[in-house]
């Protein structure tokens, strides 16, 4: 299976995520991300997304 790396600015057009995500749910591709993606997503997702906040986040991702 090929695998593409999702890079944070994936993330923030939904669309685009829900797309990738699609797809790969239907085996085409394996999505991946490292922890350096994923903490670029927290620090920047507050400053695009007025209802993200730092502590939710950080405490929805530790799970």
């Amino acid at each position: 299976m090929k695998t593409a790396v999702l890079d944070a600015n994936i993330f923030f057009h939904i669309w685009i995520l829900d797309a990738l995500l699609t797809v790969a749910d239907d085996g085409l591709f394996e999505p991946l991300w490292s922890d350096e993606i994923m903490a670029e997503i927290r620090r920047n997702l507050p400053k695009a997304w007025r209802h993200a906040q730092q502590p939710k986040l950080t405490r929805s991702w530790a799970q």
